[in-house]
């Protein structure tokens, strides 16, 4: 026998071996089979997964029920006391509509102050944009001076009086060039609400101050916590959607009382004079 001849024998072993691999596989798939099948048919392993489930969806609803609940309470469009969703949204707005005013008494001499875009009748329609200030502000140039306005980003704009309030402390200007006017708040303000003022505090444009409304006092003015500074005069008080509730107008500080408050002067005062209202007010105190 040479070495390279295979042992009798081999082959009939070789066949033998894979016959009873094969069967060994056979035996494997028809176990796995038969517990698949087992788990299809088993009634009882199903209801538990049934069950499991339910448990699983009523956690997830007993969980998130909550946060949807507090979202909603939470919605400014629906709640004044509540602070914005997007307060950056609210002062890009500001920085775009609200505006330095100067008042050139004489090449010495001027008064600044705050103003801010607002729809107006017999103005905005005529291609102009129409502004609110304090007449405090402008008082020293309605027979003389120079009303010069300037936006956040430093461009400054020829301005011209248009009507005045002294009783009220408002003024409305115009200028030739467009900017983005602010919305006036649809419903009235009360006690408790989120407010913020926005102005040109002391001289530096963009200044920011938060707080709530205190209360309102006998002539229907609004007392804020928020605070006011020389400069803020003749901005814009507005909610937590950016929405204008009033004109930042004057601070109230008494070391001897102790007291220490803000006063804007609502958009009722507007009806007085300068805007034409459905009433004596610009809200509807009833509904």
């Amino acid at each position: 026998m040479t070495e390279n001849e295979p042992t009798p024998g081999t082959e009939i072993e070789s066949s033998e071996s894979s016959e009873i691999a094969a069967n060994q596989g056979r035996q494997v798939l028809a176990k796995g089979s038969h517990g698949v099948g087992r788990v299809w048919n088993n009634s009882h392993l199903w209801r538990v997964m049934t069950l499991a489930l339910i448990v699983v969806l009523g956690v997830q609803v007993v969980t998130t029920q909550p946060l949807k609940n507090f979202y909603s309470q939470t919605d400014p469009d629906t709640n004044g006391y509540v602070e914005p969703r997007d307060l950056g949204a609210i002062i890009e707005k500001l920085d775009a509509s609200v505006l330095t005013i100067y008042c050139e008494i004489n090449e010495e001499d001027s008064i600044q102050g705050t103003a801010w875009s607002f729809d107006y009748e017999g103005i905005s329609d005529a291609g102009k944009s129409a502004l609110m200030t304090n007449h405090h502000v402008i008082e020293d140039c309605i027979s003389g001076g120079k009303l010069t306005l300037e936006d956040y980003w430093g461009e400054t704009y020829d301005a011209r009086l248009e009507s005045y309030d002294d009783y009220n402390d408002l003024a409305i200007i115009s200028t030739s060039h467009k900017i983005p006017p602010l919305t006036l708040a649809s419903y009235p303000p009360s006690g408790g609400y989120w407010v913020m003022a926005y102005g040109t505090a002391d001289g530096y444009s963009g200044s920011i101050a938060t707080g709530n409304i205190i209360n309102l006092d006998e002539f229907g003015d609004l007392m804020i916590t928020a605070n006011l500074s020389g400069g803020n005069s003749g901005g814009p008080l507005v909610d937590n959607e950016g929405n204008v509730f009033g004109v930042n107008t004057w601070s109230y500080n008494s070391e001897k009382a102790n007291t220490q408050y803000n006063i804007s002067v609502s958009l009722d005062s507007f009806c007085d004079k300068l805007l034409a209202c459905d009433g004596d007010t610009y809200w509807d105190w009833d509904e």
